[in-house]
């Protein structure tokens, strides 16, 4: 390798916005003497070297935490410890791992699985660092030499490896071939995980690295060490975005590493996943090497699951999800960060498996949840952030919840974590006892004991935090209603449960929505309401036009335990003259709703950009003190074909248009794309034509013009 080549890093580097820090990484390999491929105990070496490992990062952030060494230091420490552990000052190979102090920092349980994170970020921050320490980690990253060099049946991978030594593969060769049946099997997994990554899934293939390691073709190296295996980026890639040319390296033989359900065996479980995963960094380093790190090891992880759906190495990590649901989910924790599989799980089901790739696609020239902003309206006509909440909404019906209609394999993964429960009724304006960050969720669970009637649900977030506020009635163990409760621009909303005595249980559900934020309160309330109640919900568009007769819509329920009068009225802010069409004294059986349609016209003047809250009230007959509202701010935009700006299309608008193409006259108002009837961004005799089939011949109104729903 030529170790000057990484001086190039620099320039890509600086075109990123943010390089997010990884975070602290801990290792923890539970070692179990099991056979494989013809091997029967695993090597005192690797148990000692494992335990030392564990102490070992556990010791480095106690360093770093005290200021003992800098960042820097840490993170060549750390990759000392991956790739060169003898090399490490005798401060940290004396380490005893029954020492308290650092068995506490353990965290998680199984998160050695991969090494990529650590080394990707100290490679990528290489140029910051001294010329000692970036010269002491150029080094660490050259390839291994091995004494064996296999290609893989389709050729895309050159496989090395010892037959003899530290590092030696199990030599069991059943099929005589001349080749240890370990490496054929690695070999198969790698090609099956290039035909489904880059010829089914149509990712990019990982940058060439020309003829290191012999050829062209991506190598694969072994080594005796206690991780399932890591991606080793060395150089930067030939694209004008941040690709990086890598070499793989896997454990040696994937002994004792997992438990999981391949019907082959653990060990062959572990040598599936390892391979499907590393192989997934590999290709993410075709696109962005200076992405979020969670996102990578996501992907990586929901990867095993699309090649070898068998084994379910991955639900290992779901406690780290399930358990702490209010963790962001761009948290870059180990083992979080495994776990957040689950949320490419969800997009790939939901929508597409192309989503995932078109997010790195994107991730070429933006952020990667940037990129998935970007990529589920265009494609799929949903927000990130509604995509988001109902992913929460999937997890949470999973386990006993499962109601089949959700995650393919949701009753195989566990239960959410509930934070806090009420059995005694009424309760108000508790503290959710979890505060979620940003991208994290919270559950609150309200259980009928002796309770009847409606419960009235009210919700508060921290006004500094965009929320979602979703309830989930849950009559048996798998039916469920759910519903969404409104929120107004103080984050505030109210949601009343007819019958709640018929459900189980009520699960309110709190999501933060300010991606990367810290952890923020909500609040919640909780009482049975008797007797007449009523509540309703906004079903309009936001758009009005000047001068014309603009439609905006409420539906409310009668949520009381009788027929009941409501009373509806309508105001707006501006003085548009907001009134109600049709009745204002209004007649429910309970439970039964309608829609009241409210009609606002701005006057003549009225320009694009001005805009009035609509509110519309309703109050019972029964009981004044049961009432409810809505604000419904409308926003004036143009009419597209109203060229002379009076509030209606008809031939007089034709007749503008002429005069002022073809004899000078005034131009439309209030803005020229008032004229723009075919929404073409210009207007010309097209726009004449079109109104003229508009008016005469039925044709549709322009297509750029807000239909309105009512």
């Amino acid at each position: 390798m030529n170790i000057e080549a990484t001086n190039s890093l620099a320039t890509k580097v600086e075109s990123v916005t943010t390089l997010r820090i990884v975070s602290r990484f801990v290792v923890y390999v539970p070692l179990i003497a099991l056979t494989l491929f013809g091997l029967v105990s695993i090597p005192a070496e690797v148990a000692m070297s494992s335990e030392i490992e564990t102490g070992i990062f556990s010791q480095i952030e106690i360093d770093l935490a005290s200021s003992t060494i800098t960042l820097n230091e840490a993170q060549v420490l750390r990759v000392r410890a991956i790739r060169e552990l003898s090399s490490l000052p005798e401060k940290y190979l004396a380490i005893e791992l029954d020492n308290p102090q650092l068995s506490n920092l353990i965290a998680g349980g199984i998160s050695s699985r991969c090494a990529t994170a650590t080394l990707l970020q100290a490679w990528r921050e290489m140029d910051d660092m001294s010329s000692a320490l970036r010269s002491e980690l150029q080094l660490l990253q050259v390839r291994p030499s091995s004494q064996v060099g296999f290609d893989s049946p389709l050729e895309h991978f050159k496989l090395h490896y010892d037959t003899i030594g530290t590092n030696a593969v199990p030599t069991l060769d059943n099929d005589a071939s001349g080749i240890p049946d370990f490496i054929e099997r690695i070999a198969l997994y790698a090609d099956s995980s290039w035909l489904m990554q880059v010829e089914t899934f149509g990712y990019l293939p990982p940058p060439s690295d020309g003829l290191e390691g012999g050829d062209s073709r991506y190598d694969i190296y072994f080594e005796n060490i206690s991780f399932f295996g890591f991606v080793q980026p060395e150089l930067v890639g030939p694209e004008s975005w941040n690709d990086a040319i890598s070499y793989m390296v896997l454990n040696n033989n994937f002994i004792g590493l997992s438990v999981n359900s391949d019907p082959e065996g653990n060990e062959i479980g572990a040598a599936k996943a390892t391979v499907a995963h590393e192989f997934q960094h590999s290709v993410q380093l075709a696109y962005d090497f200076a992405d979020e790190l969670w996102f990578m090891e996501s992907s990586a992880t929901w990867m095993e699951d699309m090649l070898f759906d068998e084994v379910n190495d991955n639900y290992n990590f779901f406690p780290s999800f399930h358990s702490a649901p209010q963790t962001a989910l761009t948290k870059e924790l180990s083992p979080h960060y495994y776990a957040t599989f689950i949320w490419p799980m969800y997009l790939s089901q939901r929508y597409d498996t192309s989503l995932m790739r078109q997010a790195w696609e994107g991730a070429r020239f933006k952020d990667v949840m940037e990129a998935l902003a970007d990529s589920l309206p265009i494609v799929h006509g949903v927000s990130r952030d509604s995509a988001f909440t109902e992913f929460v909404l999937w997890a949470y019906l999973t386990g006993q919840r499962d109601d089949g209609q959700h995650f393919e394999e949701a009753a195989a993964y566990p239960d959410m974590k509930i934070v806090d429960t009420v059995s005694i009724l009424p309760v108000s304006n508790l503290q959710v006892g979890l505060k979620p960050q940003g991208y994290g969720s919270s559950f609150v669970r309200f259980i009928p004991i002796g309770d009847s009637g409606t419960l009235q649900l009210s919700f508060q977030g921290n006004l500094s935090r965009n929320w979602r506020a979703t309830v989930v009635a849950t009559r048996g163990a798998n039916d469920h209603d759910v519903f969404n409760i409104a929120l107004d621009s103080s984050q505030f909303g109210t949601l009343l449960i007819s019958q709640f005595e018929q459900y189980s249980e009520v699960t309110l559900i709190g999501i933060n929505l300010t991606a990367y934020s810290v952890s923020a309160e909500f609040s919640y309330s909780g009482e049975i309401i008797s007797g007449a109640a009523v509540a309703g919900v906004a079903v309009t568009d936001t758009i009005a036009y000047t001068l014309r007769d603009n439609h905006v819509g409420y539906r409310f329920t009668n949520f009381g335990i009788n027929t009941d009068s409501f009373v509806v009225s309508a105001s707006d802010s501006a003085g548009w003259g907001a009134s109600v069409i049709g009745p204002t004294l209004i007649s429910l059986a309970a439970g039964a709703d309608t829609t009241v349609v409210v009609s606002v016209i701005p006057p003549a003047g009225v320009l694009p950009g001005a805009s009035s809250a609509v509110i519309v009230k309703v109050i019972s007959q029964v009981n004044s003190s049961a009432k409810d509202s809505v604000v419904i701010n409308q926003v004036v935009s143009i009419y597209r074909g109203d060229s002379n700006w009076d509030g209606k299309v008809n031939i007089a608008d034709v007749t503008y248009l002429i005069s002022w193409i073809f004899t000078g006259g005034s131009g439309p108002v209030p803005e020229w794309i008032a004229g723009d009837a075919t929404c073409d961004g210009v207007v010309n005799i097209a726009d004449i034509t079109y109104l003229i089939g508009v008016i005469f011949q039925g044709l549709s109104f322009p297509v750029c013009n807000v239909v309105d729903p009512l």
